[in-house]
């Protein structure tokens, strides 16, 4: 061994060492394994009271700030300070005192006083006739180790207590929103009846049953009953919004025959698209279109609020409805030149209670339900709806529901009359 503490073997193995060099070079073995050791190496006397250190290792020194003059001849208590009332000091005292090995971890402090965490290892060094004589200890420092340890025990109770914080308020979130869905229902089934009596009242006032109306006055109950018209839709809105909450959004599927459903929606957008002066179209396949499976009146439901969407964003050219069969499916595209959607809005359009703008909302209307629900709609019948847009030229709405099967036979449509306004009254 070097005058610097390392070991400069012979390149042989340590039996040839030991055999080359007998008991000197054993020994010269040993004391540069020794000095060697990163960890801190105690070797303490059993023979004599207090069982006190004869031998430290420079590890021991770097990693306590002690060196081996202040150490040899005292026991290793010391190095608890006053900090003796660790369960594991008994658990080592109870081994040391059957002569046995122990594996403990304690509160240690260096010579400055700083707190270190010692994984300490003992073992008993016993003479020939097999008493202990000597207890060898190794020391580890594992100060970073269980600070690491600590801080991942402080983090996973941060992260449950967060984790319960936000169970909490997810049960009183459900039950604000169980409690505002029912408010919603029981409201807007109170609405309907008063809103279909003013409906209803309107409807004799313009058939001059109250005497003959002026013109102007014909004006008003026009305007009054499309407000009427606008808010018992908002209300029927609200209570599918309602009811697809619960999980009671049901539809009634067969085989429905498409063509006076589409033929239906278009008419009763026909006078709005005639007011604004555009153009309203439906183009249909060829020949009998095949039987969707479906429920007729929230197919009728979808195509209305795909038109009324597209007539109301529509200042000039038109709206156009194209049904087409592939894939095993009825395609119903609802195209118009209206002013489209931004791409940054486009995603969220399906979104409940969305508005792409509010100032379109002031000037538009409309409460961001229909599309929506129509989506909704479109995938409890086994199809989906889509939209593409551009700004400045228009949107394209497309929902497709797959086909009946081919010995079904389409449900008998409701008859359709058209009015002298061109209305359809079904």
């Amino acid at each position: 061994m070097g005058t610097d503490g390392t070991h400069h073997g012979s390149g042989g193995t340590t039996d040839d060492a030991v055999e080359e060099g007998g008991d000197a070079q054993r020994a010269r073995l040993l004391e540069g394994a020794f000095a060697a050791a990163t960890d801190a190496i105690i070797l303490t006397d059993a023979t004599r009271p207090d069982n006190p250190i004869v031998a430290v290792n420079p590890a021991f020194e770097r990693i306590t700030g002690y060196a081996p003059h202040e150490v040899v001849g005292r026991n290793c208590r010391f190095l608890q300070g006053d900090d003796r009332e660790q369960p594991e000091l008994d658990t080592l005292r109870a081994a040391l005192a059957r002569g046995e090995s122990s594996l403990v971890v304690l509160r240690n402090y260096r010579k400055d006083g700083a707190l270190f965490w010692n994984e300490l290892r003992v073992a008993p060094v016993r003479d020939g006739a097999g008493r202990v004589t000597h207890f060898v200890g190794v020391q580890n420092d594992i100060t970073d180790r269980v600070a690491a340890e600590q801080a991942l025990v402080r983090r996973n109770a941060e992260l449950e207590a967060a984790r319960d914080d936000l169970q909490a308020q997810a049960v009183e979130l459900a039950d604000a929103q169980q409690a505002r869905d029912r408010f919603m229902a029981t409201v807007s089934h109170e609405m309907r009846t008063p809103i279909n009596a003013v409906m209803g009242y309107l409807d004799l006032l313009d058939m001059g049953l109250a005497g003959e109306l002026a013109d102007p006055q014909r004006e008003y109950v026009h305007r009054v009953r499309r407000s009427s018209r606008q808010l018992l839709e908002l209300v029927n809105d609200v209570l599918d919004l309602t009811r697809a909450a619960y999980g009671h959004l049901e539809v009634d599927t067969g085989p429905v025959n498409a063509t006076p459903v589409v033929e239906e929606a278009a008419a009763l957008l026909e006078e709005q698209a005639r007011r604004k002066h555009i153009a309203l179209t439906v183009e249909l396949p060829p020949g009998d279109p095949p039987a969707v499976q479906a429920d007729r009146r929230r197919l009728r439901q979808i195509l209305v609020n795909l038109l009324a969407n597209a007539v109301k964003f529509t200042e000039r050219g038109g709206v156009a409805l194209r049904v087409t069969r592939r894939d095993g499916a009825l395609h119903f595209a609802v195209e118009d030149t209206g002013i489209g959607i931004a791409p940054e809005a486009l995603p969220f359009v399906f979104d409940e209670f969305y508005q792409a703008d509010s100032n379109l909302t002031r000037r538009y209307g409309g409460t961001g339900l229909g599309l929506a629900i129509s989506r909704r709609l479109a995938r409890l019948m086994g199809g989906d709806l889509t939209a593409a847009s551009e700004v400045g030229r228009g949107s394209t709405f497309t929902f497709w529901l797959p086909l009946a099967t081919a010995d079904a036979a389409p449900a008998a449509p409701a008859a359709a009359t058209r009015d002298a306004a061109g209305t359809a009254a079904v």
